[in-house]
């Protein structure tokens, strides 16, 4: 007869905590995961693509990849409104929200009602590994183009109008020059006009709820 300790790793046991975390990815999880990346500015959006992009470790990578890969039932690369009802059915959420298409929306970068794998990877970053320092740090580095260890307002429309976006209609020249300004004045604590490092991570780690302003979210 097995010991407890030899049940408990049987690879049954192994089996069905693959599948229970599977579903918490693509149930409840997945939903306010992507709410809240809905109510992030478009600075807070850009540097979570970049994070997820290029500085995401191949452990998490591969698991955000192992889930995409089962809610893209159709293999195109891109998630349906569809496919992810589907996906948070299987996660057990039964009633998916009505304004599940603007969230949809709210997400999807190229235009076309749906959701990229870039985008789905920002999305689905869990808060406490998105948030580390380092990552954060090689983020800021990713938009301080000359290097002061400032970000201008020049220096972030440069990323943000980058392909990152490509396909989606871009906004207005003036219009994302008011967002930058905005962004900027709320990060800006020391009133330079330009966002540090330390401005930067505070930023970053603030919900999207501390604030009332919803003039920002692209």
């Amino acid at each position: 007869r097995a010991t407890p300790d030899q049940a408990l790793g049987h690879k049954w046991f192994s089996i069905l905590e693959g599948q229970d975390r599977k579903s918490s990815a693509l149930g409840p999880e997945l939903l306010d995961n992507l709410k809240a990346y809905q109510s992030q500015n478009l600075l807070k959006k850009a540097t979570l693509q970049i994070i997820a992009w290029r500085f995401l470790d191949n452990d998490r990578l591969q698991s955000l990849s192992d889930a995409f890969r089962q809610l893209d039932t159709n293999g195109d690369g891109s998630l349906s409104l569809e496919e992810i009802q589907e996906g948070l059915l299987q996660g057990g959420v039964e009633d998916a929200p009505t304004d599940l298409q603007q969230i949809v929306d709210s997400v999807d970068t190229q235009g076309n009602g749906t959701i990229n794998y870039t985008a789905f990877l920002a999305a689905t970053i869990e808060r406490r590994t998105s948030l580390l320092g380092d990552l954060l740090q090689s983020a800021f580095n990713v938009f301080d183009k000359n290097g002061d260890g400032k970000l201008s307002a020049e220096e972030i429309r440069e990323v943000l109008d980058s392909p990152q976006d490509e396909g989606k209609p871009a906004s207005p020249p003036s219009v994302l020059a008011e967002r930058i300004a905005e962004i900027i004045a709320q990060a800006d604590r020391d009133g330079d006009g330009m966002i540090d490092l330390d401005e930067f991570c505070r930023m970053m780690r603030r919900t999207p709820f501390d604030n009332s302003s919803t003039s920002l979210v692209a």
